[in-house]
């Protein structure tokens, strides 16, 4: 490599070098880093100070009124197309912790983990007013627990 030629590298590794450590994190410089307020560090005066970590809220929907509740529960009400029978099935045995004759211990874990989610999903639709969906996952819900149990309605 000729002189001038190495001059070059190093003027641009130095330049380089030098931009990576002003990047920070994610590489990118934000308007929201030259705002965020410096945080003293203590134990010397040599050390730099350090911006101060912004708490972020969950900010999703808000959530609905007691009105537009009751008035989602009672569409609901309507609308179930779900035999009452299976509907008090799963609830004896949510409460009473219940197995039937073809219980399954190996799925179990993982059926307990998808009636977690589905009542997340519950949870989410209800926030929403979304009452396809609450729907759905109510059926699928119910569905879950009589088949996690290893118990069913329908004759041998």
């Amino acid at each position: 490599m000729e002189y001038p030629e190495l001059v070059k590298r190093v003027i641009q590794l130095i330049l380089l070098s030098s931009l990576v450590v002003v990047a920070k994190d994610d590489g990118f410089i934000t308007a929201t880093d030259s705002e965020k307020e410096p945080v003293k560090v203590e134990g010397g005066e040599d050390k730099k100070e350090e911006p101060k970590e912004e708490k972020k809220k969950d900010a999703g929907p808000p959530k609905p009124s007691k009105e537009n509740l009751e008035k989602f529960y009672r569409i609901i009400d309507g609308y179930f197309i779900i035999d009452p029978k299976k509907e008090e099935l799963a609830k004896l045995i949510l409460k009473w912790n219940l197995e039937g004759a073809d219980f399954n211990p190996d799925t179990y874990e993982e059926d307990t983990k998808w009636l977690g989610i589905f009542e997340k999903e519950m949870q989410i639709a209800e926030d929403n007013l979304d009452v396809g969906a609450y729907i759905f996952f109510y059926q699928e819900h119910i569905n879950l627990v009589i088949k996690r149990s290893g118990m069913s309605l329908e004759k041998k």
